[in-house]
């Protein structure tokens, strides 16, 4: 099983904490039932993936 809490740092060379774990609890108890969610925002760092994650999640839509 994976530990989402831990990524490994390669600068140096071992497991360090995920500088986001908490945010990322917040969110899954804040929203348990995704029909309360009006929004979402994406963060990240440059070359994370996010507008990647958004161009798939607009490929999937029926527009038209």
């Amino acid at each position: 099983m994976a530990d989402y809490n831990t990524f490994m740092d390669k600068s140096v060379g071992q497991k360090s904490a995920d500088p986001h774990a908490r945010q990322k609890l917040k969110i899954n108890e804040e929203y348990k039932d995704l029909k309360d969610m009006k929004h979402l925002y994406v963060w990240g760092d440059p070359g994370s993936g996010k507008s990647l994650m958004v161009d798939m999640f607009y490929e999937t839509l029926c527009i038209g």
